[in-house]
């Protein structure tokens, strides 16, 4: 059995990990100085990339060939001169070579800029073009674009045009005037290509809502970390809606907000030899002059505000799976057999009310040394909520739970489980449930006698719910939890949206609030609390805590 007396400060193990800021301080020593760089017709030819598959398989001459390319085709139909990077990639599709594209890159790079270039381009060589946004209005931005570089295209590309007027005067005032329908719906020109905006329909799941589907064209798509799975896979499908049958374009551009399948492209390492991928970060933009900062200046930024903005604009680095918060590699049981050995058991509850949020039910158990096993989480909430009965049937569901376990303790959110702490307290009282019940508030203060032994988990946290997370981080650094595989896989997608928000010079850990959490994982970190809460309320229990 567990001893009562267990030494809390070797729950946690504190271990120095880079802050994103101490990164990009160190990744800024590695740009390559102006005047040790090749020069481009536009800035200069960058050495340092996170990715670019394009120079890993064929070197710097084929790369030069497509810069090239896709230079002067820019500047002869546009009268626009491209950076290295983005006329590298407009010249890969040029060519004929690549038919799928996939880009990373700061902001300020011309994201929608770059896409308004090729879906005019190839619009006026006669092809179907969508810009696709994760909403209309992204599509728009791209469609915008467009209309403004048609503003200073070359005469014969505006007078393709299919407008009502017949010379290119006319065309040229309608192009400068912004014509609503023209600015936000596209155009079309005389030999049948044209450019129109859709949009992807961002989280929505119902098909009449992501216009992609059912399109056959080249596609070029800004901000992708933000579009759909399902949108996606019907881009990716986009040559089976072609009237031929032959693979058309697609370009996806973003900034790694997610981990959707956008991140999935990026991360290939078997890409097809038709699909490259080139991913920037900011080294790569001050080389080739995109960016054009001092050190000091970037590190004074807007852009390095919070670890997240650093991550995501300047290292341009994904929430991968172990975020910069949870970084230490976990250890993960294909099965669990309880039964070999005498535990103690914990039961977590993540509750909620009427509403999308689930009730999620998480059981630890804890052996003699004190190593803790999650061994499994489920949602517990009906389909339909009938006020009056369904909270009793869920405190019903617990109860019979905790007493088949003969569980030690029930830690619950004292928020969003109001209406089932207490009656499960009056079964406590009633001796209808055998052990005790916790309720834990997430917003309040750290666990006061954790803070009196200088547990860190507890001593640098700004509240309970910063604690909590940095109680799991530690016993994951120090090897004292292991997740059957069913729970890991349920957490770790919601563990990479956790992160610090506090500045540097703030003692206290914050974490990133949950609101923000649900808005990038498109629903609620449920599994991830109901885990944390049944680890906490197994150290209250030992430790005499409240």
């Amino acid at each position: 059995m567990p001893i009562q007396d267990v030494d809390v400060g070797s729950l946690i193990q504190k271990r120095k990990v880079l802050s994103n800021r101490e990164k990009l301080s160190i990744l800024l020593d590695q740009v390559t100085p102006q005047d040790q760089l090749r020069d481009a017709v536009k800035g200069k030819i960058p050495k340092h990339f996170k990715r670019n598959t394009i120079r890993e398989r064929h070197g710097f001459e084929k790369e030069l060939e497509y810069y090239k390319l896709g230079f002067t085709t820019a500047l002869s139909e546009f009268n626009l001169e491209l950076w290295w990077s983005q006329a590298v990639q407009f010249g890969a599709f040029l060519s004929g070579d690549y038919k799928t594209g996939y880009c990373v890159a700061t902001p300020r790079y011309g994201k929608s800029f770059l896409c308004g270039i090729m879906s005019n381009h190839f619009a006026y060589e006669g092809e179907n073009c969508y810009a696709v946004g994760s909403t209309q209005e992204y599509s728009g931005i791209i469609i915008q674009h467009a209309r403004e570089i048609l503003v200073n295209a070359h005469p014969d590309v505006k007078a393709m045009l299919s407008f009502d007027e017949k010379d290119v005067t006319a065309v040229d005032k309608r192009l400068k005037r912004g014509l609503s329908s023209f600015s936000s719906e596209g155009f079309t020109f005389r030999n049948g290509g044209k450019l129109e905006g859709l949009s992807a329909g961002s989280n929505f799941t119902d098909p009449s809502k992501i216009h992609v589907i059912g399109r056959g064209g080249n596609m070029f798509g800004d901000e992708a970390s933000d579009i759909s799975p399902i949108a996606l896979g019907h881009m990716g499908r986009r040559e089976f809606e072609s009237d031929d049958g032959r693979k058309l374009i697609m370009y996806l551009i973003s900034n790694p907000r997610s981990l959707n399948n956008f991140y999935d492209f990026m991360t290939n390492e078997d890409l097809a030899d038709d699909e490259f991928v080139m991913w920037l970060d900011v080294v790569t933009a001050i080389e080739e002059g995109s960016i054009r900062y001092t050190k000091e200046e970037l590190m004074r930024s807007q852009f390095t505000i919070t670890e997240d903005s650093i991550r995501e604009n300047l290292l341009c680095e994904f929430p991968t799976e172990r975020s910069a918060f949870f970084d230490s590699s976990p250890n993960v049981l294909d099965s669990f057999d309880p039964k070999s050995e005498d535990y103690d058991y914990f039961i977590g509850v993540d509750s909620a009310y009427k509403g999308a949020d689930s009730i999620q039910v998480t059981v630890t158990v804890v052996d003699k040394h004190n190593h803790f096993t999650v061994l499994d989480t489920k949602d517990i909430k009906p389909a339909e909520w009938i006020d009056g009965i369904t909270a009793i049937e869920i405190v019903d569901k617990i109860v019979t739970l905790a007493n088949r376990l003969n569980a030690k303790a029930i830690g619950i959110d004292a928020g969003g489980g109001a209406h089932i702490v207490q009656p499960l307290k009056m079964r406590r009282l009633g001796g209808k449930l055998k052990c005790p019940v916790y309720d834990i508030n997430f917003g309040g203060k750290p666990t006061e006698i954790k803070v009196l032994a200088k547990d860190p988990s507890a001593e640098y946290a700004y509240n309970r719910r910063a604690e909590m997370h940095l109680m799991l981080r530690g016993m994951m650094e120090a090897q004292r939890v292991s997740f059957v595989k069913s729970v890991w896989d349920s957490i770790s997608r919601q563990m990479s949206f956790v992160s610090e928000i506090q500045k540097p010079e703030d003692r206290l850990v914050k974490i990133r609030p949950k609101s923000e959490i649900k808005k990038l994982l498109k629903h609620s970190p449920d599994e991830l609390d109901s885990v944390l809460l049944s680890l906490h309320v197994a150290e209250l229990f030992y430790l005499g805590g409240s």
